[in-house]
């Protein structure tokens, strides 16, 4: 939150359990770890922070060099991924946080991050009206959409059939899988491909 804290609750009760002041700026993006165990923090004050969620430590700190807009862990806990500025980083938690690659695809500040459902691509959203699909095994973007307006979300279907941007003139876009012809499934025509293609006429949902 703005008072650079992160709280956390129980849903059942809706009571506070723990609050604690993380960071020396705003906090603008958080993550858990898909086994529940660890909650990272990314913060205005470049650090992005991991706590231990049985007794709130810090773990590990890591100065990302720009302000946190985004961040996203990898199904497997070992891969942290940092959007600051034009600029997406790629950590290994797993070796103390050490800078495994760095790249800027975009013209402007990247506002949001996701993967795809086995973590194999990232999709990214911009201040630049631009998306991006980015091949993790070799850092290449393989694909992009222009927008209208600036981006300033992205979210992935569990199954890769579906794209949905939301955009800062309030409108969500919908951009659906192209399927082989000769198929039903979620399998793409090529393993490496991710080609999302926008439907004949776009689905815009207003607020």
């Amino acid at each position: 939150s703005d008072d650079k804290s992160f709280k956390v609750w129980d849903v059942p009760t809706e009571t506070e359990i723990k609050s604690i002041e993380a960071h020396d700026d705003y906090i603008r993006s958080c993550s858990v770890s898909s086994n529940g165990k660890y909650l990272f923090t990314g913060s205005y004050d470049h650090k992005v922070k991991i706590w231990d969620l049985e007794n709130y430590s810090l773990v590990l700190s890591i100065d990302t060099g720009f302000p946190v807009e985004d961040l996203i862990v990898s199904a497997n806990g070992s891969i942290l991924t940092t959007a600051g500025s034009n600029t997406i980083k790629f950590w290994d938690i797993s070796n103390g946080g050490n800078l495994l690659h760095s790249m800027s695809p975009h013209q402007k500040t990247i506002t949001s991050i996701t993967y795809n459902s086995d973590c194999t691509h990232i999709i990214t959203a911009g201040i630049d009206r631009i998306s991006k699909i980015i091949d993790i095994s070799n850092y290449r973007v393989v694909q992009g959409f222009k927008f209208e307006s600036p981006v300033m979300s992205v979210s992935c279907n569990k199954n890769d059939t579906a794209l949905a941007f939301g955009l800062s003139s309030g409108h969500c876009v919908l951009k659906t899988r192209k399927m082989s012809p000769e198929t039903t499934s979620a399998v793409p025509e090529h393993s490496f491909e991710f080609n999302f293609v926008s439907p004949r006429k776009q689905l815009k949902f207003t607020k």
